[in-house]
């Protein structure tokens, strides 16, 4: 909230697009914020500067981004725990391993 206000009217004034976004923040910002971090486009780092400057609530961006990390976290449990019959499996190592 610091610097936010002169941030977002800096955008507004030099990025024809920063109010379209702003108004489809406010008008939808949970799904926008949830599709926006499923997606794999932006990296992390920038949507967050990016999300920081709009007018979403701390505990609705916390809560989206909770439900969207979900995924992926469960994707990379999952090869975590497949890794070991991959490697195996290309070894030729055909024995069954607890």
């Amino acid at each position: 909230k610091l610097l936010q206000a002169r941030l977002s009217a800096y955008m507004a004034a030099n990025f024809e697009t920063f109010p379209a976004i702003q108004a489809a923040i406010l008008a939808e910002g949970w799904t926008l914020v949830l599709m926006l971090r499923l997606s794999p486009v932006l990296p992390d780092s920038v949507m967050n500067y990016a999300l920081s400057l709009t007018a979403i609530s701390l505990p609705l961006y916390a809560l989206c981004t909770g439900l969207a990390l979900l995924p992926w976290s469960l994707m990379y449990l999952y090869l975590g725990s497949a890794s070991s019959d991959i490697v195996a499996t290309l070894s030729g190592d055909t024995k069954k391993h607890d």
